[in-house]
């Protein structure tokens, strides 16, 4: 009996570590824009919505967009899916092993915009709260599935997918 309550409790303790100091499986993943879509997680539909919410309006996309073309509402994004999207870019940040800074967590990421969810994926713009960025407009247009994204900073749209 002895033997079997040790067991029992190392099996707790190991499963406590593991989850607590460096999240066993991690909590998801995230994608570029061209990935999600190369991978099908996302349809060109979905692109020209988040397109829209990106650009402002129909810019360099008019012939996939009808002049009343309305995107896809954007779904309220809950606490939990927000905080593991936080949770993922800093767990990917420390395991990239390319900066500098390697002491960061979910509370050195924000999330700057929200362009919604789309099947099971969340799409965001993320910023690090440890990195300033150049005070110069980024004029960039990016080319996903045929349909065209303006950038004007120096963040990229990120797609974010809870790991099953």
């Amino acid at each position: 009996m002895k033997k079997a309550i040790s067991i029992l409790f190392a099996c707790i303790l190991s499963v406590s570590l593991c989850i607590g100091l460096t999240g066993c499986s991690p909590i998801g993943t995230f994608y570029t824009l061209d990935e999600a879509y190369g991978e099908g997680l996302l349809t060109q539909a979905d692109l020209l919505s988040i397109a829209y919410y990106q650009n402002g309006d129909r810019e360099r996309n008019e012939e996939l967009m009808a002049e009343d073309y309305t995107p896809e509402p954007q779904q309220e994004m809950s606490e939990e899916i927000s905080q593991a999207i936080l949770r993922t870019a800093a767990r990917e940040w420390r395991n990239d092993g390319s900066s500098s800074v390697q002491h960061v967590n979910a509370d050195d990421f924000a999330i700057v915009r929200y362009y919604g969810a789309y099947r099971e994926c969340y799409v965001v713009m993320l910023t690090e709260t440890f990195i300033s960025y150049p005070a110069v407009v980024n004029d960039v247009w990016e080319e996903v599935g045929g349909v065209w994204f303006h950038y004007a900073n120096f963040l990229e749209i990120s797609v974010w997918r809870q790991n099953g």
